[in-house]
C-alpha cells in the first residue's frame, strides 16, 4: 500500500530561492504549493483579516516558510496565526532563513516552530522533514 501525497506549503519571496526548495521537496515527493508570501499564504490558509475561505486545494503535511518578506508579515507572524488556528495548528511549521542568529531561532521555536533552517535549504533538511511527516502519519 504506498502512502498518500506529502504536502507541502512553502512560503518565499526571493524566486530563485522558492524555485529551488520547490524542486528540492519534488525531488523527494512532496507536492508543492508555493506563495511568494506570506500574505499570499495567509489568505489560502483562511487566515487573512478577512477571514477569506480556505482553498479546497490547500491540506499541507508541513509548511516551510522564510523569515523575512518585506513589507508583509514575517514567517513567524505567519506561525503564530498558525498556531492559533484550530484548523492548521498541528502542522509542522519550519522557518528557514538566511540569519542564524540564536535569538530570532530561538524566538521561532518557542512560538512553536518545529525547526529553524539556515538557508540554503539542504537535502538532509528535507529527508530528515520527510521522515517526521511519515513518523506522524503511521503514529495517528
Amino acid at each position: 500500500m504506498s502512502n498518500p501525497a506529502l504536502n507541502v506549503m512553502i512560503v518565499e519571496d526571493t524566486t530563485m530561492i522558492r524555485m529551488l526548495v520547490t524542486a528540492l521537496f519534488q525531488k523527494h515527493g512532496f507536492t508543492v504549493t508555493s506563495y511568494k508570501n506570506s500574505d499570499e499564504a495567509a489568505i489560502a490558509l483562511g487566515l487573512d483579516e478577512q477571514k477569506s475561505a480556505v482553498r479546497e486545494d490547500v491540506k499541507p503535511d508541513l509548511i516551510v516558510s522564510d523569515f523575512d518578506m518585506p513589507p508583509h508579515m514575517t514567517g513567524l507572524q505567519l506561525l503564530l496565526k498558525v498556531k492559533n488556528s484550530p484548523r492548521w495548528k498541528e502542522v509542522p511549521f519550519v522557518i528557514m532563513s538566511a540569519e542564524g542568529g540564536s535569538e530570532r531561532a530561538e524566538s521561532c521555536l518557542r512560538e512553536g516552530a518545529k525547526e529553524y533552517v539556515v538557508k540554503p535549504l539542504k537535502d538532509n533538511d528535507v529527508v530528515r522533514l520527510k521522515e517526521y511527516i511519515l513518523e506522524l502519519r503511521a503514529a495517528a
